[in-house]
């Protein structure tokens, strides 16, 4: 089962952020998420969810806390639902 961190990113406005999806993703194409990226090797979802804010939207976050872990069979994904709010 791969490791996922799911970022959800709160504003000042209490907004959270949502993306959508590729269409030419193989997963839920098209579907509205959380950004998100797998773990890589020897890293945990605290590095994984400031390696993917940066890389995939180009942002610096703080963490807040672990909102919740939960295994998706169905998918073969464990998600880690990681509260942020933006540095900068």
């Amino acid at each position: 089962m791969k490791e996922h961190a799911a970022i959800i990113i709160r504003n000042k406005k209490n907004e959270i952020l949502f993306i959508k999806r590729s269409m030419k993703k193989k997963t839920l194409p098209g579907a509205w998420s959380f950004p998100s990226g797998t773990l890589e090797n020897n890293e945990d979802f605290h590095k994984t969810t400031i390696r993917e804010a940066k890389g995939e939207l180009g942002i610096d976050v703080n963490l807040e806390k672990l909102l919740a872990k939960k295994g998706l069979p169905e998918f073969s994904v464990q998600l880690y639902f990681v509260l942020c709010t933006i540095k900068n």
